[in-house]
C-alpha cells in the first residue's frame, strides 16, 4: 500500500525532517494500520474472512493467505471473526513486517528482525527488499540454528539501483548478520545495495555456519549481484567519498558456496600514482578484507570486483592460522575473473595440509605485497592472470612476489602475464618451505609460458628458497628479458630457466665388446662418450664407467634411457635387459627376447620417464642364459635424455 502523506503527518510520525541526504520526497510505502484492512485474500478453497484481529506489520491485499492450524507465533498472520487464524502463502517483502518508509525514513531493523521469527517458524523464507532507500539503523544479528536440513534464509532485491540498505554508522557497527549454529542452513542474498553512511566499523553482511562438525549441504551460500561501497559515493555527492566499510563479507564456513558479480569497494580516492602513499597507514587500506571464507569447502568466486581493498580474498583453514581437532579446513576452490585493483595481498590461502584443487584464473592483481600469497594446496593451477606490482621503495618491507608458494605439490604455472614496473625486488615466481614437518616441501612446481612484459618490471623471475623440491620447466617456460631469470642462492637443488628440449648424453661401448658370463646379470660399462650437453658433461665418467649420475642443481626431474645391446656370438637361450636406480632394478626397460642357436641376436628398448633426482645414479645390466659365455658386439649404446 502506497500513501501520501503531508509534511506535518510525516514529522509527526517520525521525528524531524530528513538531513542533506535524505532530500526526496518521503512517502510511506508500508502498511498503517489494521482499520486500513478490511478483508483478506485466501486461496480458493477458502471463503474470504473478515479480519477481527490483525498484526501490525502485516498486508494484506493483493497477497494470498491460508488457513493454519494453530495461531501462528510469526507476524504474518490474521484472524477471522469465527476464530481461523490465517498466514501468509508466499513470497513476502520488507513491507509486511513492519513500518518502512523510503528515503531513509524508518529504521528497518525491527522488519527484518520480525523476518527472522517469521523465517525460523516456517523452516525457511524468502524476502524482497522493495524499490527505495531504506536505513538500517539498529543491529540485525540473528542466530539461525535449526536442526533440520531444510532451513533457508533468503534475501532479494530488485536490483542494485533500486533496493538500496543504508548502514548508518552513528546508530550501529554493522550490517545485518546471520549466523548458523550448524551447517544446515542456507542463505540466498541477490540484487541489493549495501551502502554504508559514514564510517561503519563493521562488515555489510555476515552470513556464517560453524567450522568444525556437523552436516553439510551441496550448497550453503549463493551470493549475486550486491554493490557495497559509501553512501556518498553512490550518489556522488561530495569527493573523496570516505564512506565506508572497515570489512567486508564473512561467510566463514560456506559449503559449496557461489559468489559472482559482485562489487565491493572502500573509500575512493584520487589518482593512487600521484597520492603515492604505499604505508600500512595509507587511504588506500581503510577496507581491511573483502571476503573472508575461512573453512570454506569449493567455494567459487567469479566475476567480483575488490576495489581499495587491502586484503579482497581471506581463505583460511581457520582464522588464527593453525588447524584444530576437527575442523573443517578450506579445501578447493575457483577464481575466476576477480580483479582486485590496488591492494596489499589479493588472494591469501591457508591450509596446514596440501589439499587438492584451487584455480585461479582470468584474473587481475593490482598489489603491493603479494598478487597470490598460497600455503597448502597441491594440484593447482595458475592460469591466464594479469599481475601488476605498485611501485615502492620502503625496502623494510619484505620483498614482494606476484605468485607465493608455501607448501605446494604439483602446481602448473602458465600463460600469466607480469606488468608494470614495481619494487625493483620483485620477482614473478617465490617457491618457498617455511617447515620441517615430516612430508611437508614445496616441489613439483611446473612454470610454462609465462611472460614479462618489458626488462623494467622485475631483474628476477624466479626465486627457489632453501629446502625446497623438484622446479620442472617446460619447453618455453618463460618468454620476456630479466636481468637474472633464478635466484637459488639458497636452494639446495639449485634450478635454471635454460631447458627447453631435453639434455642429451650419448654413450658406447667398444669392440670387441665387454664379456657376458652365463647365468647372471653383468653391468655395462661404457667405454666411449659419444655426445653430451654441457649441462650433463659431468654424468658419465670413464673412473666410473657403469654408472649414469644425474646432474646436481640442474632442477632435472625426469630421464628417459634409450639402449641397444649386440651380442656378438649365438647360442640359444634368453638375453634380458634391465635398468637400476640407485642399485635397486625397476620395471623400466626390463625386456627379455629368446634367441636361436648359433645366431646374433640384439635387444634393443626404451624407457618411460624416470623420476629422477641431483645424485641419482642409473645402470643398465643384461642377463644371457646361452650355456656359454659371451660377449657384446660394436652396436652396444645407450642415449639418456634429461629434462
Amino acid at each position: 500500500m502506497t500513501q501520501t502523506i503531508t509534511p506535518s503527518e510525516f514529522e509527526a510520525e517520525i521525528g524531524a525532517a530528513p538531513g542533506p541526504k535524505q532530500n526526496l520526497p518521503a512517502l510511506e510505502v508500508g502498511p498503517l494500520t489494521a482499520a486500513d484492512i478490511a478483508t483478506v485474500n485466501v486461496s480458493e478453497s477458502v471463503p474470504a474472512v473478515e479480519v477481527a484481529a490483525h498484526e501490525a506489520g502485516s498486508m494484506a491485499s493483493p497477497y494470498l493467505y491460508v488457513p493454519a492450524l494453530n495461531q501462528p507465533a510469526h507476524p504474518m498472520r490474521v484472524q477471522s471473526n469465527n476464530g481461523q487464524w490465517f498466514e501468509l502463502a508466499q513470497t513476502v517483502d520488507l513491507r509486511h513486517f513492519g513500518r518502512v518508509l523510503d528515503n531513509r525514513g524508518s529504521d528497518i531493523g525491527p522488519a527484518m528482525r520480525n523476518f527472522v521469527d517469521y523465517a525460523k517458524e516456517k523452516g525457511g523464507g524468502a524476502l524482497v527488499i522493495p524499490p527505495g532507500i531504506f536505513s538500517l539503523e539498529s543491529p540485525v544479528d540473528e542466530t539461525i540454528n535449526l536442526p533440520a536440513d531444510n532451513i533457508s534464509l533468503s534475501i532479494l532485491g530488485m536490483g542494485t539501483e533500486v533496493s538500496r540498505i543504508v548502514v548508518d554508522g552513528s546508530s550501529v557497527s554493522h550490517g545485518p548478520i546471520f549466523t548458523g549454529g550448524n551447517r544446515a542452513p542456507y542463505f540466498h542474498f541477490e540484487k541489493f545495495a549495501l551502502l554504508a553512511d559514514g564510517r561503519v566499523d563493521g562488515r555489510p553482511l555476515t552470513a556464517t555456519l560453524p567450522l568444525n562438525g556437523g552436516s553439510r549441504r551441496n550448497c550453503s551460500l549463493v551470493v549475486r549481484d550486491l554493490l557495497v561501497q559509501g553512501y556518498d559515493a553512490h550518489l556522488s555527492a561530495g569527493f573523496p567519498y570516505d564512506d565506508h566499510f572497515t570489512k567486508g563479507f564473512d561467510f566463514t564456513g560456506a559449503w559449496r558456496m557461489l559468489f559472482e558479480n559482485c562489487h565491493i569497494s572502500g573509500p575512493l580516492v584520487g589518482n593512487v600514482k600521484q597520492m603515492n602513499d604505499w604505508t600500512d597507514s595509507s587511504i588506500l587500506w581503510r577496507m581491511e578484507d573483502g571476503l573472508v571464507i575461512d573453512g570454506a569447502y569449493a567455494p567459487i568466486i567469479r566475476d567480483i570486483q575488490f576495489y581499495f581493498v587491502a586484503r579482497p580474498v581471506i581463505c583460511r583453514g581457520h582464522p588464527d592460522g593453525a588447524q584444530e581437532p576437527g575442523t573443517i579446513e578450506a579445501e578447493r576452490a575457483l577464481f575466476h575473473n576477480v580483479r582486485c585493483p590496488t591492494c596489499k595481498v589479493a588472494i591469501e590461502w591457508f591450509r596446514t595440509g596440501a589439499e587438492p584443487e584451487l584455480v585461479i584464473s582470468d584474473c587481475f592483481f593490482d598489489f603491493r605485497d603479494h598478487g597470490l600469497k598460497i600455503k597448502g594446496s597441491r594440484l593447482g593451477q595458475i592460469h591466464r592472470n594479469a599481475f601488476f606490482q605498485k611501485t615502492n621503495t620502503n625496502t623494510s618491507w619484505p620483498p614482494p612476489a606476484d605468485i607465493y608458494l608455501d607448501h605446494c605439490i604439483d602446481f602448473n604455472i602458465d600463460h600469466n602475464m607480469h606488468h608494470e614496473a614495481g619494487d625493483t625486488r620483485r620477482v614473478g615466481v617465490r617457491m618457498v618451505d617455511t617447515s620441517s614437518d615430516p612430508g611437508y616441501v614445496t616441489e613439483r612446481i611446473e612454470i610454462r609460458k609465462n611472460r614479462v612484459t618489458s626488462f623494467a618490471v622485475m631483474t628476477t623471475y624466479f626465486q627457489k628458497g632453501a629446502g625446497t623440491g623438484q622446479a620442472v620447466y617446460e619447453p618455453g617456460a618463460f618468454q620476456g628479458t630479466v636481468a637474472a631469470e633464478v635466484d637459488d642462492t639458497a636452494a639446495t637443488e639449485k634450478a635454471t630457466l635454460n631447458l627447453r628440449e631435453p639434455y642429451g648424453l650419448s654413450l658406447s661401448l667398444d669392440a670387441p665388446g665387454q664379456g657376458l658370463a652365463n647365468g647372471s646379470w653383468e653391468t655395462l660399462a661404457w667405454t666411449t662418450k659419444v655426445s653430451a650437453h654441457e649441462n650433463v658433461d659431468s654424468a658419465w665418467s670413464a673412473a666410473e664407467a657403469t654408472q649414469i649420475v644425474v646432474p646436481q642443481n640442474r632442477a632435472i626431474t625426469r630421464i628417459r634411457l634409450r639402449a641397444t645391446v649386440d651380442f656378438a656370438e649365438g647360442g640359444a637361450g634368453l638375453r634380458r635387459l634391465q635398468v637400476l636406480k640407485n642399485g635397486i632394478p625397476g620395471t623400466d626397460l626390463n625386456i627379455a627376447v629368446p634367441a636361436a642357436a648359433n645366431a646374433p641376436s640384439i635387444l634393443s628398448g626404451s624407457t618411460d620417464w624416470i623420476e629422477v633426482g641431483g645424485g641419482d645414479v642409473l645402470e643398465l645390466r643384461v642377463l644371457q642364459s646361452s650355456g656359454a659365455a659371451l660377449a657384446t658386439g660394436s652396436s652396444t649404446n645407450v642415449t639418456a635424455s634429461f629434462r
